[in-house]
């Protein structure tokens, strides 16, 4: 069985001395595929209220507001309690979960199941807070962001028209910005709008911590043309763009 749906299980031995009995959830294969390679599900009762465990694959953590659309993916197959487990939280997103209303169990930690009116609140493990990096396509996000003027009211609607992705992909982006601290999701009618919430300076900063580096390999090649091959980037890139004299290798990138 699932480490953590063991450590689950001794929890609520050691805490609320219930004698957990999960068992593997049959509709699994029913849901999303991405929900299946994201979480294990679990079919548990607590004090005699059906629950569904979902206990998460991954080490990376994802953002309440994504947890709380998986849920939500999940209550159209099973019309009973659903429970995120995951072995570790960060104290920021343990705040989100709450104020959320997601309930949620952190094994020899955390309970927070509202349907039962448990909050049970124990010491905050100090963790080792690796962030998780943004996407490529949030990484844009940021970027057009900080090469406009003004207020911009960004949905995934017109983020898609404006950078090319699609409406799906800049909804992930979103969340990730939402679940990062960087902006606020608020609802306009039917829409999704995010809003940042700090000056284009911090933002910026903060973007720093979680952003990779687009360069997957660099190469050393002899040039077997005179035409020029990919797009101009690096020193060749600021060259072009200002008074800067041309490197001795150009720099393209492909």
């Amino acid at each position: 069985m699932n480490q953590i749906v063991t450590s689950f299980k001794r929890y609520l031995k050691e805490t609320l001395d219930i004698e957990a009995r999960p068992n593997q959830w049959a509709e699994t294969d029913n849901l999303p595929i991405f929900l299946g390679n994201m979480y294990v599900f679990f079919e548990v009762n607590i004090l005699a209220v059906p629950c569904l465990i979902m206990a998460a694959k991954d080490k990376v953590e994802q953002t309440p507001a994504a947890i709380r659309k998986h849920i939500l993916q999940v209550h159209k197959k099973w019309q009973g309690e659903a429970i995120y487990v995951n072995e570790k939280v960060t104290a920021y997103n343990r705040k989100r979960l709450i104020q959320h209303k997601i309930p949620f169990i952190v094994p020899l930690n955390q309970m927070y199941l509202p349907f039962l009116g448990i909050d049970l609140r124990e010491h905050f493990r100090d963790i080792r807070k690796t962030e998780a990096v943004f996407s490529p396509s949030t990484q844009v996000v940021v970027l057009y962001y900080l090469f406009q003027n003004g207020q911009l009211r960004l949905t995934p609607k017109t983020l898609a028209n404006e950078l090319g992705y699609s409406i799906m992909t800049m909804t992930r982006a979103l969340d990730e910005l939402d679940g990062a601290g960087l902006g606020t999701i608020a609802m306009e009618g039917r829409e999704r709008v995010l809003c940042f919430n700090r000056d284009k300076k911090q933002v910026w900063k903060t973007a720093l911590q979680r952003v990779q580096s687009p360069v997957k390999k660099r190469l050393w090649v002899k040039e077997f043309s005179t035409r020029l091959f990919g797009v101009k980037a690096g020193l060749s890139a600021l060259a072009h763009y200002s008074n800067l004299a041309e490197p001795v290798n150009r720099v393209l990138a492909l």
